[in-house]
């Protein structure tokens, strides 16, 4: 029983594959980058909300 070959993936093949994960894997940045954002935030809010009052 023969087999058919196995053919290298084209450039071309490459490329689309390559298009299409990125546009899965950043079509969520936004989102990300706004989780991160109000992490950050209330890192800062919490560093000053539990820093002790100095009195003058």
């Amino acid at each position: 029983m023969q087999q058919e070959p196995i053919l290298p993936i084209t450039k071309s093949q490459r490329r689309a594959i390559n298009d299409e994960k990125g546009s899965s894997r950043y079509a969520k940045r936004t989102a990300i980058d706004s989780l991160l954002a109000e992490r950050k935030l209330r890192k800062q809010l919490r560093e000053v909300w539990d820093e002790p009052l100095h009195s003058a």
